[in-house]
């Protein structure tokens, strides 16, 4: 299998659906569609769900960042490419580009675990059942490291509930920006890392923090945290 290969580009049209009441795309949908790309590619690569699921593993999104350049908006044709990158330690990258027009309007860079569907812990990249095989493209955007958070004023606590939630019982990553573009009260968000440290389950309570510099903090009922992101708003 040869570099081109390895990415796969798809196109598509920002839909009503898709967009927020300002016809911006909303940052959900956008996770959406990298989900879904990912997912995509993954199995052409012989990673898919089913074939993972078959084994008792499935991918799960350990953090992401992506930066928009420019604002997408309803009725535009996007291409959206993605590729996977050399694995890091226990982490498999995948990398995000967005076109408009052939012009480059953002990046995303994001890395995923093998997560034990029974036991509900991270395996080791060993046990991917197959060959793993990266793109060396090169991405305008570091991987996603850790995020100082300190004492930040709670701004609302809000419970997870069941269209939260995705196939592996747990809530999908991408609701987890529509609860940022809530507590931004609907701002443009041009750049957005999320780190997703603990599993939010149906019922959990989880109070969300915000700072005047865009850090945010989930953390659950018994005080662990559940995810952690920064937010850099359109200037």
């Amino acid at each position: 299998m040869d570099e081109m290969e390895r990415q796969l580009t798809q196109s598509f049209t920002l839909r009503m659906r898709d967009c927020d009441a300002h016809g911006r795309w909303k940052r959900s949908s956008l996770l959406k569609e990298m989900q879904e790309l990912g997912e995509d590619h993954s199995s052409v690569l012989g990673f898919s769900r089913a074939q993972l699921i078959g084994h008792g593993m499935c991918w799960v999104l350990y953090r992401l960042a992506f930066a928009l350049y420019q604002e997408p908006m309803m009725g535009e044709e996007l291409a959206m490419t993605t590729w996977p990158g050399p694995i890091e330690g226990p982490l498999f990258p995948r990398y995000y580009a967005w076109q408009r027009g052939g012009a480059l309007i953002g990046e995303a860079a994001t890395t995923w675990a093998l997560f034990d569907i029974q036991k509900r812990r991270v395996l080791r990249p060993s046990m991917l059942p197959g060959d793993y095989a990266p793109c060396l493209r090169p991405s305008g955007l570091h991987l996603p490291g850790a995020l100082s958070i300190g004492d930040m004023p709670l701004v609302e606590t809000r419970r997870v509930r069941y269209t939260d939630l995705d196939a592996n019982g747990h809530m999908n990553n991408a609701r987890y920006a529509d609860w940022i573009s809530d507590l931004l009260e609907g701002k443009d968000i041009r750049r957005l890392q999320i780190n997703y440290v603990a599993e939010a389950r149906l019922g959990d309570q989880v109070a969300l923090h915000l700072d005047a510099n865009g850090m945010i903090a989930g953390l659950r009922q018994d005080g662990r945290t559940i995810f952690q992101a920064q937010a850099a708003l359109a200037e």
